[in-house]
């Protein structure tokens, strides 16, 4: 079956930004940052996968986001020059969205460094920094949710399966439409996008059935293949809990969802929950003793935690906004000493 799909308008330029939004915070660094060769500059990129080491290839046909500091972490304010001493292996110019960045587009293998000219707060300063770039020559492709090779996601809700591009061992960084993944329908594949660590599918409006098959070997020398399946979110089920809970400790609890129509797809979407404890005398959850009501958000990847008080029967709903904000689920969980 063919779907539609909804029109979402993300330029790979904001990639990096939008990632930083979603999973940065003031107390933590997931920048991959290098000073330059004279020490007058200070890089960073904004890797998806959080690895922060910075001295990764970029993937031949694919763009990173670069941006500047001078060596007091102070953004610069503004690229006056940037050359690469090779263009026709990485090219470099301004970023016309941000004053403090540079785009990278990784051209043909090989090795070059970059020269940047910015104004600071103090003075124009001038450093260098060298890249290696190469060609992608293994996929590892996978659902987020399952090693199989079906898995179901909802309608109109973006999907996202885990990539990881290599090169001589190496992983590689940079976003890219072109991902060396086929997609069938062929009509979705300019919709698509991937990064270090994720490729990316848009969010349909209606039901069916997508395929991928990754254009280069996986680790062990096969092709990865997987089928997405465009769900209605009406025939999500969970499974059964089989963790026990035990007086006076926490209790980490994943629920995972499936459909339930056969083939029973594991669904790959981490979902925002309403949770309310109904027996507030034998559990209650984690954070507070008076915490009969909770949320939890698509970050926490389904999982929350429990504290048990006391030997009996825990009982607790969930509402599920995305499914249904009118139908309560009830599960219920032991406590034992």
């Amino acid at each position: 079956m063919i779907m539609s799909i909804l029109h979402r308008t993300l330029t790979l330029s904001s990639i990096g930004l939008l990632s930083f939004l979603l999973t940065g915070c003031s107390s933590c660094d997931d920048r991959a940052i290098q000073m330059g060769e004279h020490g007058n500059l200070r890089f960073y990129y904004e890797p998806a996968d959080l690895v922060t080491k910075f001295n990764r290839p970029i993937a031949t046909g694919s763009e990173l986001t670069l941006y500047v500091q001078d060596s007091n972490k102070n953004a610069v304010q503004k690229i006056l020059n940037v050359q690469s001493e090779q263009p026709d292996i990485l090219s470099a110019t301004p970023n016309s969205r941000a004053h403090n960045a540079i785009l990278l587009n990784g051209q043909r293998e090989g090795t070059t460094k970059i020269s940047v000219q910015a104004q600071t707060a103090r003075a124009n300063l001038e450093d260098r920094i060298a890249f290696d770039v190469l060609d992608t020559r293994e996929i590892s492709l996978q659902h987020a949710c399952t090693s199989g090779a079906n898995a179901a996601y909802l309608v109109r809700a973006p999907a996202q399966l885990n990539l990881t591009r290599k090169s001589q061992g190496r992983v590689l960084v940079g976003q890219s439409r072109s991902c060396d993944i086929l997609v069938e329908p062929a009509d979705i594949q300019p919709s698509t996008h991937c990064d270090e660590a994720h490729f990316h599918l848009p969010a349909f409006d209606s039901f069916g059935s997508v395929r991928l098959t990754a254009q280069r070997n996986n680790a062990r020398g096969g092709k990865d293949q997987l089928g997405v399946q465009i769900v209605d979110r009406q025939i999500i089920d969970f499974l059964p809990l089989e963790e026990i809970l035990r007086e006076d400790r926490t209790t980490e609890i994943t629920l995972f969802a499936e459909t339930m129509t056969e083939p029973y797809w594991p669904v790959c979407h981490n979902f925002v929950m309403d949770v309310v404890i109904e027996t507030p005398r034998i559990c209650l959850g984690a954070n507070g003793s008076d915490e009969r009501a909770f949320t939890v958000s698509s970050a926490d990847n389904n999982t929350f935690s429990l504290k048990g008080l006391r030997r009996g029967e825990c009982f607790f709903s969930i509402i599920f906004p995305e499914i249904n904000p009118d139908e309560i689920w009830e599960f219920s969980l032991p406590v034992e000493r």
